[in-house]
């Protein structure tokens, strides 16, 4: 099985307000991709265009997940 490389940025580096802009009013789907202590997630609309890619280290960093992507 060939390994996929994500483009995403880390969770404390992610702008919480610009994701919350573009996902004003709209149904917003959070796809995770879990790789052992290594999580990713994709915020995407409806249409399945992506609004962002973030990823953080999980147990160490899942709070911070809440508490900064609060779309």
């Amino acid at each position: 099985m060939k390994k996929r490389r994500y483009r995403a940025t880390n969770v404390k580096q992610a702008n919480s307000g610009k994701i919350a802009s573009l996902a004003a009013g709209q149904r917003i789907v959070f796809n995770v991709d879990v790789a052992k202590d290594d999580f990713f997630a994709a915020l995407m609309r409806a249409d399945r265009s992506v609004i962002a890619t973030i990823k953080w280290v999980h147990p160490q960093q899942t709070r911070e997940v809440g508490n900064n992507i609060d779309a």
